[in-house]
């Protein structure tokens, strides 16, 4: 978190890829005269403060942890916290922020690099022999051809686009349904790395007061806008999107509070983004 330290590098998910080397901002600085960048060294006293406000929030919970809690686990002086944030809250809603553009930078790689391959697509209602290897409307009805038939999502505006199906694989003839599978599976693996963190993002954010339950809605406000940029047909109500971001965080922190895997709600929170998204029909096939 903050950089890295779940050691889940946004590659690692990545088809292909191996995850990459990242230059490390130093997690203690040397003793005396040093010379290094001022700017490196501030870097090395917030990233360590930030760090320290997860551990201290997770050991004890936002209201019991102390500023003295947060200064002693990064190992620098009040002075140098109070020259980086004005207080308690301030440096938590840091933490916040960093650890979500990690999390949602991370989902938005997973789904970029899942929309990399060959599926081909034409308008709905174009004819799918347009495409190479495409069929026609008896192949669709599966009459006597193995040629794979173009498809269309269910439940999806008149105007998403029909895909070719890639053999008897659905996530590999629908980019939309590679990258919701590919954002899912980041996330959730991202968030199993460290539970205890998660805990504190997801639950304690409750107990740091109504400024960080409105981050939280913002932040809940740009995973439905990632979710609309994905959907080629825009006919969903905005309603719907935050529908499925509330829906995920509830099962997440449920799951949290039980201490369950969270890897295991993969497959819930994939028929909860189709379904809700694309039609119950599809998210039943997928099942």
């Amino acid at each position: 978190m903050y950089q890295g330290v779940h050691n889940v590098d946004s590659k690692a998910d990545i088809p292909g890829e191996a995850p990459r080397e990242t230059p490390e901002i130093p997690r203690r600085l040397p003793r005396g005269t040093h010379g290094l960048d001022p700017s490196l060294v501030a870097a090395s006293q917030r990233t360590r403060l930030l760090e320290a406000t997860g551990r201290a929030v997770a050991e004890k919970g936002y209201a019991a942890a102390t500023i003295d809690d947060i200064v002693r686990g990064a190992g620098v002086s009040k002075k140098t916290f109070y020259e980086h944030f004005s207080d308690k809250l301030d440096c938590f809603l840091a933490a916040y922020e960093a650890a979500s553009d990690e999390l949602l930078a991370h989902v938005r790689a997973a789904q970029e690099a899942a929309a990399g391959g060959d599926a081909q697509e034409v308008p709905a209602g174009g004819d799918a022999q347009d495409v190479p290897g495409g069929g026609d409307a008896r192949d669709a009805a599966g009459d006597g051809d193995t040629t794979q038939p173009s498809t269309t999502l269910k439940g999806s505006d008149p105007s998403r686009v029909a895909t070719t199906l890639k053999g008897s694989d659905p996530w590999l003839a629908d980019p939309w349904l590679a990258r919701t599978r590919a954002g899912i599976h980041a996330y959730l693996r991202w968030l199993a790395a460290e539970p205890a963190l998660a805990r504190v993002f997801l639950i304690e954010v409750a107990a740091a007061g109504p400024v960080a339950l409105e981050r939280r809605e913002r932040l809940r406000d740009r995973y439905a806008e990632r979710m609309r940029e994905l959907q080629v047909a825009n006919s969903v109500p905005d309603e719907i999107f935050h529908a499925v971001v509330a829906g995920a965080d509830d099962l997440v922190v449920r799951r949290l509070r039980e201490g369950g895997d969270l890897l295991e709600l993969e497959p819930i929170l994939l028929y909860l983004q189709v379904s809700l998204l694309a039609g119950p029909e599809v998210a039943a096939e997928l099942a």
